[in-house]
């Protein structure tokens, strides 16, 4: 029973180290990106995150765009894997986000989202806001 109560009270302990630990995650706020139509990986190291958030800004004017049901897309800024295009990936019209959810503490065997794996294209004309936290 005693061992027990002290395995109880180092697995509490530990919770609060990681705790506190989790609560200096620092977040990365790259510049805000202007696009030129090409295809980007967000970092082109190994960097991994344990979430990423993708904004495109209320005031990206890109026609084609359309978030109604005709709309095609094509000139939206779009999130996905290499092949990412102006037909393939995530579209992000005006005033939109798409997050990819918190996934752990990322390290060389441990979960995250490596960074030099997602990749984004934006049209010359307009921005996203890309945020993550390491």
């Amino acid at each position: 029973m005693k061992n027990l109560v002290l395995i109880i009270v180092a697995l509490a302990t530990l919770a609060v180290f990681a705790t506190a630990l989790d609560a200096q995650t620092p977040v990365v706020s790259p510049a805000t990106i202007s696009g030129d139509g090409a295809a980007h990986a967000v970092t082109t190291t190994g960097q991994r995150a344990r979430w990423i958030i993708f904004i495109a800004p209320a005031s990206n004017t890109a026609t084609n765009c359309s978030a109604s049901a005709g709309g095609s897309q094509s000139a939206c800024p779009r999130v996905g894997d290499s092949n990412v295009s102006t037909s393939r990936g995530v579209p992000l019209p005006p005033g939109s986000s798409l997050m990819y959810p918190y996934i752990g503490t990322p390290g060389p065997s441990a979960p995250g989202y490596g960074l030099n794996l997602i990749f984004y294209v934006v049209q010359s004309g307009d921005t996203l806001i890309i945020q993550y936290a390491q």
